[in-house]
């Protein structure tokens, strides 16, 4: 495929191939059916093999080969709605984090599942999972956001409490075990994303929330020294300490009202897939202590560095943003909006590049992958994720 063709695969069930110059679709294959989906991770396997996951609210996770159009695999969970997933490329596990509370892993090459474990802490109540002391039913705490760490062991998930959880996998053969804690308690609103720190992913993470509240947090070790890698594995997940380096809020720009604004928390049983005020987080690639910020009620886009707690610029829109993704070398930075358009500009300067009508409906979610290229060391695959609508693949240079 070149620049001008890629693939889209709608939230009724449908795998299109589309050519962008030409205006022109052809279907090819169903994939989800009875569902929408809600995440798409793309990645480039060890062999050179470029696979898409995707999850969706029919209970189905499928990986999908981008060179063949084939669906490679498919894995069910009955009955339970997947909200976000995460793959580790070196080894091809996934992770997928449902709206019952559970964590679910799965190899996609065997068609298995390895193994699940619910985000619970030592001082909740001892009850069965899902009944008080009075015997009424609770609501679950759906995960909506998962991210491997770089090892593959360790896992940081959030959830609609506001909680974010740490999971050490200790064995990935025969059946699967892990450990678990509860290191941050009620942040205040539902979580949105997770973020790992590319400079430093063992220590330093971003989190989002609902209401435009983001914030990045580090590790407590004493023992650390300056400059000093530390472990690639978290495996005392039970001793681990966080504080908090930055807290910014983009509240104050999104025009709510001064009750919701300030503390507001009904929210979390709201509909999960409102986004009309999510905080949106992507960690610069090259340099450190910055990151691009976003609230999906605004036109604009804010370079903050979370150090020395001070906005480096502002990038003016011209539309509401719903989706963030910063090129490999930070040269570009890709938006994807509110009315269906991929916004590509340059990071330093805001200067507006390119823009691709992908859609009628929100892009969701944006995520690229290198694609192998003897001839060029530019080429790229991108996918743009439309929750109501599927999911867009554009192949070009990023």
């Amino acid at each position: 495929m070149n620049g001008d063709e890629g693939l889209a695969l709608s939230s009724i069930g449908t795998l299109w191939y589309v050519h962008f110059s030409e205006e022109v679709t052809i279907r090819l294959a169903n994939s989800h059916v009875d569902g929408s989906i809600t995440e798409a991770r793309a990645l480039l396997t060890d062999d050179e093999a470029l696979r898409l996951l995707t999850s969706s609210t029919d209970s189905s996770l499928k990986e999908w080969d981008l060179t063949t159009l084939e669906q490679k695999s498919e894995l069910m969970v009955p009955l339970k709605a997947c909200l976000c997933l995460d793959v580790l490329p070196t080894a091809l596990k996934v992770v997928g984090g449902f709206a019952d509370g559970g964590l679910r892993f799965f190899d996609p090459r065997s068609m298995s599942h390895l193994g699940s474990c619910f985000l619970t802490s030592p001082d909740e109540q001892p009850q069965p999972r899902g009944y008080s002391s009075f015997g009424a039913r609770e609501k679950p705490h759906a995960i909506t956001s998962v991210k491997f760490l770089p090892s593959g062991k360790n896992v940081i998930a959030g959830n609609t409490k506001g909680d974010v959880y740490m999971v050490h996998v200790e064995t990935w053969e025969k059946s699967l075990r892990v450990d678990m804690a509860r290191f941050i308690k009620d942040v205040g609103f539902a979580i949105h994303e997770v973020q790992v720190y590319p400079h430093d992913p063992t220590y330093l993470f971003g989190l989002t929330t609902k209401r435009g509240k983001l914030m990045v947090w580090n590790r407590k070790n004493l023992m650390r020294r300056p400059n000093d890698p530390g472990e690639d594995v978290i495996a005392r997940v039970g001793e681990l300490e966080y504080y908090l380096v930055d807290s910014y809020s983009l509240s104050r720009f999104a025009d709510l009202a001064p009750a919701e604004a300030d503390g507001d928390r009904s929210l979390r049983g709201k509909n999960l897939f409102d986004t009309g005020d999510d905080a949106l987080l992507r960690f610069t690639n090259n340099l450190k202590d910055t990151y691009a910020c976003a609230i999906t009620r605004q036109p604009f886009v804010v370079v903050r560095n979370f150090v020395e707690h001070t906005n480096l610029r502002k990038i003016e829109l011209e539309t509401l943003p719903t989706a963030l993704l910063l090129s490999p070398n930070d040269m570009l930075l890709l938006v994807g909006t509110k009315d269906g358009r991929l916004r590509i500009l340059e990071f330093d300067s805001g200067i507006d590049r390119d823009t691709i009508t992908v859609d009628s409906h929100p892009i969701t979610s944006l995520t690229s992958v290198a694609v192998p290229n003897p001839r060029s060391k530019n080429a790229g695959a991108m996918v743009v994720a439309t929750v109501d609508n599927g999911i867009y693949v554009y192949l070009g240079k990023i």
